[in-house]
């Protein structure tokens, strides 16, 4: 039996938002030309944390991790609609690559591992994380000189040779184009710096011309026998 209670007391109904039907998915791809698309040279990264976070059109907290299967895939299911704000998507940068350009549906690429994302009524947008190649740690150095007698050594009457054309040409392990030019110090020297490892190929110096009739070229201790005298191939790995 109840009891009279007097005044009686108040009686609260209580409802809670609806599970989310909304969602948010994308990709977390190698790019090697940062194109937006996946390529033959590129690849499907897989196992990359993806986070989202923000909060919901109730104020309530929204904080979730997920990684990448095989295809370089990810999503976030059953989402509430954001509030004004959002929510954030952020892809952690693996240990292989460097963060390269992100996309938000048919958006311009932007150098970024987050992505903002409103989530309402439309649908949602895909994102598309890229990572691009480091920067390369590889050098090709070498020196022009006049070389009376031809044994490959600067010495006696033999003199270096300043401002000749040094051309670089090749691929690189990726498949990119390498293409730059320099001239020679007044110590007759060159360098390409901030090359990354060549592909199988190797890459060409090719050295422009002088006042003088080209001698024997030298690759390390060793005369090269590549093409004419003013070319030398070297792979690097």
């Amino acid at each position: 039996m109840v009891g009279r209670r007097d005044p009686a007391p108040a009686i609260r109904f209580t409802e809670k938002p609806k599970a989310g039907d909304k969602s948010i998915a994308g990709t977390v791809f190698f790019d090697v030309d940062q194109d937006g698309v996946v390529d033959s040279n590129d690849a499907l990264l897989k196992d990359i944390r993806v986070t989202i976070s923000g909060a919901d059109k109730f104020g309530q907290a929204v904080n979730a991790t997920t990684t990448t299967n095989a295809k370089g895939e990810f999503s976030f299911t059953d989402l509430i609609e954001s509030n004004a704000d959002g929510y954030t998507i952020t892809q952690t940068p693996s240990t292989s690559y460097q963060t390269g350009n992100r996309y938000i549906g048919t958006g311009e690429g932007v150098v970024s591992n987050v992505a903002k994302v409103m989530v309402g009524t439309d649908p949602t947008p895909a994102i598309r994380f890229t990572e691009k190649p480091r920067a390369g740690n590889k050098a090709i150095s070498g020196r022009v000189f006049v070389d009376i007698n031809q044994d490959g050594t600067n010495n006696g009457n033999d003199f270096v040779l300043a401002g000749i054309d040094i051309q670089l040409s090749g691929q690189d392990l990726y498949g990119e184009a390498v293409n730059q030019r320099t001239t020679t110090d007044a110590n007759g020297t060159f360098n390409f710096t901030g090359l990354r490892a060549s592909n199988s190929a190797g890459y060409t110096v090719t050295q422009g011309a002088t006042d003088y009739v080209e001698g024997q070229d030298y690759l390390g201790s060793s005369a090269d026998q590549f093409g004419s005298n003013s070319e030398i191939k070297v792979e690097v790995g």
